[in-house]
Protein backbone atom coordinates (compact mmCIF):
# COMPACT_ATOMS: atom_id res chain seq x y z
CA UNK A 1 0.00 0.00 0.00
CA UNK A 2 2.98 2.52 0.65
CA UNK A 3 4.65 1.36 -2.58
CA UNK A 4 1.49 2.32 -4.44
CA UNK A 5 1.26 5.69 -2.27
CA UNK A 6 4.98 6.69 -3.31
CA UNK A 7 4.34 5.69 -6.60
CA UNK A 8 1.39 8.09 -7.26
CA UNK A 9 2.45 10.78 -5.00
CA UNK A 10 4.40 12.67 -8.14
CA UNK A 11 1.33 12.25 -10.13
CA UNK A 12 -1.37 13.75 -7.44
CA UNK A 13 1.84 16.11 -6.93
CA UNK A 14 1.08 17.56 -10.21
CA UNK A 15 -2.58 17.47 -10.68
CA UNK A 16 -2.67 19.39 -7.17
CA UNK A 17 -0.40 22.31 -8.36
CA UNK A 18 -2.23 22.18 -11.78
CA UNK A 19 -5.79 22.53 -9.78
CA UNK A 20 -4.40 25.60 -7.89
CA UNK A 21 -3.18 27.48 -11.35
CA UNK A 22 -6.23 26.81 -12.36
CA UNK A 23 -8.06 28.02 -9.71
CA UNK A 24 -5.58 31.09 -9.46
CA UNK A 25 -6.33 31.75 -13.08
CA UNK A 26 -9.96 31.84 -12.54
CA UNK A 27 -10.57 33.41 -9.14
CA UNK A 28 -9.29 36.73 -8.04
CA UNK A 29 -9.93 38.97 -4.77
CA UNK A 30 -12.13 41.83 -6.11
CA UNK A 31 -13.28 42.99 -9.46
CA UNK A 32 -10.60 44.65 -11.72
CA UNK A 33 -10.41 48.37 -12.03
CA UNK A 34 -12.27 50.83 -14.90
CA UNK A 35 -10.78 54.36 -15.01
CA UNK A 36 -14.53 56.79 -14.55
CA UNK A 37 -15.03 58.54 -17.34
CA UNK A 38 -17.07 61.78 -17.53
CA UNK A 39 -19.34 63.04 -20.55
CA UNK A 40 -17.24 64.73 -23.18
CA UNK A 41 -18.55 67.45 -24.74
CA UNK A 42 -17.83 67.67 -28.55
CA UNK A 43 -17.18 71.96 -28.16
CA UNK A 44 -17.31 74.20 -25.25
CA UNK A 45 -20.74 75.54 -24.28
CA UNK A 46 -20.23 79.30 -25.45
CA UNK A 47 -17.17 78.75 -27.84
CA UNK A 48 -17.38 81.08 -30.91
CA UNK A 49 -18.05 78.70 -34.46
CA UNK A 50 -14.78 79.13 -36.19
CA UNK A 51 -15.10 78.04 -39.79
CA UNK A 52 -11.63 78.47 -40.65
CA UNK A 53 -10.20 76.29 -38.02
CA UNK A 54 -7.93 73.31 -38.99
CA UNK A 55 -9.13 69.61 -36.88
CA UNK A 56 -6.57 68.78 -34.39
CA UNK A 57 -4.23 65.90 -35.00
CA UNK A 58 -2.29 63.97 -32.22
CA UNK A 59 0.47 66.27 -31.63
CA UNK A 60 -1.98 69.05 -30.55
CA UNK A 61 -3.88 66.55 -28.06
CA UNK A 62 -0.76 65.31 -26.71
CA UNK A 63 0.24 65.83 -23.10
CA UNK A 64 1.92 68.95 -22.28
CA UNK A 65 5.43 68.94 -22.89
CA UNK A 66 7.89 69.53 -19.65
CA UNK A 67 9.94 72.44 -20.83
CA UNK A 68 6.44 74.07 -21.90
CA UNK A 69 8.15 77.68 -20.84
CA UNK A 70 10.71 77.07 -24.20
CA UNK A 71 7.34 78.70 -26.49
CA UNK A 72 8.50 82.42 -25.30
CA UNK A 73 12.15 81.97 -26.39
CA UNK A 74 13.06 83.63 -23.54
CA UNK A 75 16.65 83.20 -22.37
CA UNK A 76 16.15 84.40 -18.40
CA UNK A 77 13.12 82.67 -18.21
CA UNK A 78 14.77 79.30 -18.85
CA UNK A 79 17.37 79.74 -16.76
CA UNK A 80 14.66 81.05 -14.22
CA UNK A 81 12.55 77.79 -14.78
CA UNK A 82 16.01 75.03 -14.69
CA UNK A 83 17.33 76.94 -11.68
CA UNK A 84 13.53 76.14 -9.77
CA UNK A 85 13.19 72.51 -10.77
CA UNK A 86 16.86 71.99 -9.71
CA UNK A 87 16.69 74.06 -6.35
CA UNK A 88 13.28 74.33 -5.58
CA UNK A 89 12.45 72.79 -1.93
CA UNK A 90 9.34 71.57 -3.30
CA UNK A 91 10.37 69.60 -6.55
CA UNK A 92 12.88 67.85 -4.23
CA UNK A 93 10.08 66.84 -1.93
CA UNK A 94 8.14 65.98 -4.60
CA UNK A 95 10.73 63.53 -6.18
CA UNK A 96 11.63 62.06 -2.50
CA UNK A 97 8.62 61.24 -2.14
CA UNK A 98 8.12 59.13 -5.45
CA UNK A 99 11.66 57.49 -4.94
CA UNK A 100 9.26 56.40 -1.75
CA UNK A 101 6.57 54.87 -3.54
CA UNK A 102 9.06 53.38 -6.28
CA UNK A 103 11.01 51.35 -3.25
CA UNK A 104 7.91 50.61 -1.54
CA UNK A 105 7.03 48.89 -5.32
CA UNK A 106 9.97 47.29 -5.48
CA UNK A 107 9.46 45.86 -1.80
CA UNK A 108 6.22 44.54 -2.59
CA UNK A 109 6.92 42.80 -5.95
CA UNK A 110 10.02 41.36 -4.23
CA UNK A 111 7.24 39.05 -2.80
CA UNK A 112 5.92 37.77 -5.95
CA UNK A 113 9.29 36.14 -5.84
CA UNK A 114 10.37 32.96 -4.05
CA UNK A 115 12.12 33.53 -0.58
CA UNK A 116 15.69 31.92 -0.25
CA UNK A 117 16.84 32.26 3.46
CA UNK A 118 20.56 30.74 4.15
CA UNK A 119 21.64 30.45 7.98
CA UNK A 120 25.44 29.15 9.22
CA UNK A 121 26.80 28.79 12.59
CA UNK A 122 29.79 28.05 14.40
CA UNK A 123 29.89 27.21 17.64
CA UNK A 124 32.90 25.77 20.22
CA UNK A 125 32.85 23.23 23.05
CA UNK A 126 35.19 22.24 25.36
CA UNK A 127 35.27 19.76 28.55
CA UNK A 128 37.14 19.93 31.24
CA UNK A 129 40.01 17.32 32.43
CA UNK A 130 38.16 16.62 35.56
CA UNK A 131 35.25 15.14 34.43
CA UNK A 132 34.84 11.84 33.68
CA UNK A 133 35.28 11.69 30.22
CA UNK A 134 38.68 13.63 30.73
CA UNK A 135 39.78 11.45 33.47
CA UNK A 136 39.39 8.33 31.15
CA UNK A 137 41.37 10.06 28.13
CA UNK A 138 44.58 10.66 30.83
CA UNK A 139 43.42 14.31 32.68
CA UNK A 140 42.76 15.92 28.97
CA UNK A 141 39.71 18.22 27.91
CA UNK A 142 37.74 17.45 25.26
CA UNK A 143 37.63 20.58 22.28
CA UNK A 144 35.73 20.90 19.54
CA UNK A 145 33.82 23.14 16.82
CA UNK A 146 30.45 22.11 15.44
CA UNK A 147 29.37 23.86 11.94
CA UNK A 148 26.07 24.41 10.97
CA UNK A 149 24.76 25.12 7.80
CA UNK A 150 21.12 25.26 6.19
CA UNK A 151 18.84 26.90 4.09
CA UNK A 152 14.98 27.22 3.15
CA UNK A 153 12.82 27.70 0.37
CA UNK A 154 9.07 29.51 0.57
CA UNK A 155 6.79 30.31 -2.18
CA UNK A 156 3.11 31.69 -1.65
CA UNK A 157 0.71 30.16 -4.21
CA UNK A 158 -1.21 33.33 -5.27
CA UNK A 159 -4.55 31.05 -5.54
CA UNK A 160 -7.11 33.74 -4.78
CA UNK A 161 -5.11 36.88 -6.03
CA UNK A 162 -4.26 38.63 -3.37
CA UNK A 163 -1.03 39.41 -3.59
CA UNK A 164 -1.43 40.81 -7.72
CA UNK A 165 -4.12 42.70 -5.58
CA UNK A 166 -1.63 44.28 -3.39
CA UNK A 167 0.96 44.51 -6.01
CA UNK A 168 -1.34 46.62 -8.11
CA UNK A 169 -2.05 48.99 -5.58
CA UNK A 170 1.27 49.52 -4.66
CA UNK A 171 2.25 49.91 -8.81
CA UNK A 172 -0.79 52.80 -8.78
CA UNK A 173 0.48 54.49 -5.67
CA UNK A 174 3.58 55.01 -7.53
CA UNK A 175 1.61 56.03 -10.26
CA UNK A 176 -0.10 58.70 -8.03
CA UNK A 177 3.20 59.95 -6.37
CA UNK A 178 4.62 60.28 -10.09
CA UNK A 179 1.27 62.35 -11.09
CA UNK A 180 1.65 64.55 -8.06
CA UNK A 181 5.37 64.92 -8.56
CA UNK A 182 4.24 66.25 -12.34
CA UNK A 183 1.49 68.29 -10.67
CA UNK A 184 4.48 70.22 -7.88
CA UNK A 185 6.43 70.63 -10.50
CA UNK A 186 3.74 72.20 -13.44
CA UNK A 187 2.30 74.42 -11.01
CA UNK A 188 6.01 75.43 -9.83
CA UNK A 189 6.85 75.95 -13.27
CA UNK A 190 3.39 77.81 -13.82
CA UNK A 191 4.26 80.29 -10.65
CA UNK A 192 8.19 80.97 -12.24
CA UNK A 193 6.67 81.84 -15.24
CA UNK A 194 3.91 84.47 -14.23
CA UNK A 195 5.88 86.04 -11.78
CA UNK A 196 9.06 86.77 -14.72
CA UNK A 197 6.22 88.07 -16.98
CA UNK A 198 4.88 89.66 -14.16
CA UNK A 199 8.22 91.50 -13.34
CA UNK A 200 8.62 92.18 -16.79
CA UNK A 201 5.43 94.08 -16.91
CA UNK A 202 6.54 96.22 -13.64
CA UNK A 203 9.47 96.91 -15.60
CA UNK A 204 7.59 98.38 -18.53
CA UNK A 205 5.14 100.10 -16.15
CA UNK A 206 7.94 101.68 -14.30
CA UNK A 207 9.87 102.80 -17.78
CA UNK A 208 6.97 104.75 -18.43
CA UNK A 209 6.49 106.31 -14.69
CA UNK A 210 10.18 107.28 -15.16
CA UNK A 211 9.09 109.44 -18.29
CA UNK A 212 5.93 110.82 -16.99
CA UNK A 213 8.22 111.63 -13.84
CA UNK A 214 10.62 113.42 -16.11
CA UNK A 215 7.73 115.17 -17.48
CA UNK A 216 5.64 116.50 -14.70
CA UNK A 217 9.46 118.24 -13.18
CA UNK A 218 9.91 119.82 -16.39
CA UNK A 219 6.78 121.32 -15.87
CA UNK A 220 6.81 122.97 -12.23
CA UNK A 221 9.78 124.30 -13.12
CA UNK A 222 8.11 126.08 -16.09
CA UNK A 223 5.06 126.75 -14.20
CA UNK A 224 7.67 128.18 -11.12
CA UNK A 225 9.61 130.10 -13.58
CA UNK A 226 6.33 131.84 -14.90
CA UNK A 227 5.25 132.18 -11.29
CA UNK A 228 8.82 134.22 -10.71
CA UNK A 229 8.08 136.42 -13.85
CA UNK A 230 4.45 136.86 -12.50
CA UNK A 231 2.75 134.58 -15.43
CA UNK A 232 1.26 132.45 -13.30
CA UNK A 233 -0.41 132.55 -9.72
CA UNK A 234 -0.12 129.98 -6.78
CA UNK A 235 -2.55 127.86 -7.46
CA UNK A 236 -0.65 126.53 -10.45
CA UNK A 237 2.52 126.11 -8.99
CA UNK A 238 0.58 123.95 -6.19
CA UNK A 239 -0.88 122.43 -8.46
CA UNK A 240 2.11 121.31 -10.45
CA UNK A 241 3.64 120.08 -7.30
CA UNK A 242 0.92 117.96 -6.47
CA UNK A 243 1.44 116.39 -9.95
CA UNK A 244 4.98 115.48 -9.53
CA UNK A 245 4.30 113.96 -5.96
CA UNK A 246 1.61 111.97 -7.62
CA UNK A 247 4.44 110.84 -9.86
CA UNK A 248 7.02 109.99 -7.27
CA UNK A 249 4.66 107.76 -5.40
CA UNK A 250 3.18 106.16 -8.38
CA UNK A 251 6.98 105.17 -9.19
CA UNK A 252 7.53 104.34 -5.40
CA UNK A 253 4.63 101.51 -5.40
CA UNK A 254 5.73 100.10 -8.61
CA UNK A 255 9.05 99.79 -7.36
CA UNK A 256 7.81 98.27 -3.77
CA UNK A 257 5.45 95.40 -6.39
CA UNK A 258 8.56 95.20 -7.86
CA UNK A 259 10.60 94.30 -5.01
CA UNK A 260 8.13 91.96 -3.88
CA UNK A 261 7.46 89.77 -7.22
CA UNK A 262 11.46 89.82 -7.32
CA UNK A 263 11.39 88.04 -3.62
CA UNK A 264 8.39 85.58 -4.27
CA UNK A 265 10.20 84.58 -7.69
CA UNK A 266 13.49 84.08 -5.56
CA UNK A 267 11.51 82.00 -3.09
CA UNK A 268 10.55 79.53 -5.69
CA UNK A 269 13.54 79.51 -7.18
CA UNK A 270 15.14 78.42 -3.70
CA UNK A 271 17.68 80.76 -3.23
CA UNK A 272 17.74 84.01 -0.48
CA UNK A 273 15.15 86.62 -1.56
CA UNK A 274 17.68 89.29 -0.86
CA UNK A 275 19.37 87.59 -4.18
CA UNK A 276 18.73 89.68 -7.45
CA UNK A 277 17.59 87.23 -9.86
CA UNK A 278 16.68 89.98 -13.29
CA UNK A 279 18.27 93.17 -13.73
CA UNK A 280 15.31 95.65 -13.94
CA UNK A 281 14.98 96.42 -17.94
CA UNK A 282 14.42 100.67 -18.79
CA UNK A 283 12.28 99.42 -22.31
CA UNK A 284 11.15 95.72 -21.74
CA UNK A 285 9.49 94.18 -25.23
CA UNK A 286 6.99 91.97 -23.96
CA UNK A 287 6.55 88.99 -26.60
CA UNK A 288 2.74 87.97 -27.67
CA UNK A 289 1.86 85.10 -25.73
CA UNK A 290 1.28 81.45 -28.18
CA UNK A 291 -1.48 80.86 -29.90
CA UNK A 292 -3.86 78.12 -28.48
CA UNK A 293 -5.18 75.80 -30.71
CA UNK A 294 -8.90 74.71 -30.49
CA UNK A 295 -9.47 71.51 -29.06
CA UNK A 296 -11.98 69.97 -26.50
CA UNK A 297 -12.12 70.12 -23.25
CA UNK A 298 -11.78 66.67 -21.91
CA UNK A 299 -8.73 66.46 -24.10
CA UNK A 300 -7.45 69.64 -22.12
CA UNK A 301 -9.08 68.18 -18.90
CA UNK A 302 -6.68 64.87 -19.54
CA UNK A 303 -3.10 66.48 -19.09
CA UNK A 304 -3.46 67.39 -15.93
CA UNK A 305 -1.50 65.82 -13.56
CA UNK A 306 -4.06 66.12 -10.49
CA UNK A 307 -6.71 64.59 -12.09
CA UNK A 308 -4.63 61.65 -13.39
CA UNK A 309 -3.33 61.08 -9.60
CA UNK A 310 -6.47 61.17 -8.49
CA UNK A 311 -7.16 57.88 -11.08
CA UNK A 312 -4.80 56.79 -9.68
CA UNK A 313 -4.96 56.71 -6.23
CA UNK A 314 -8.83 55.22 -6.59
CA UNK A 315 -7.06 52.32 -8.21
CA UNK A 316 -5.15 51.89 -5.11
CA UNK A 317 -7.95 52.07 -3.04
Amino acid sequence: MFDSFAKNFPRRAALAMAAAMLVSGCSTIGPDFVAPKGAQETAFRHAAVSTDAAPLNAADTARLPANWWTVFNDATLSELEARALRDSPGAKAAGQRLLQAQAQLGVVRAGQAPNVSVNAGVSNSRTSAETAQGLALGGRSIEGNNYTVGASLSYELDIWGRVRRIVEAADAQALAAQDDRDAVLLMLTGQVAQSYWQLRGLDAEQAILVDALGARREAQELIEARFNAGLSNELDVSRARIERANAEADLHEVQRQRNAVEHALATLVGVSPSTPLVASAAKTALPLPPSIPVGLPASLLSQRPDLAASVANLKAA
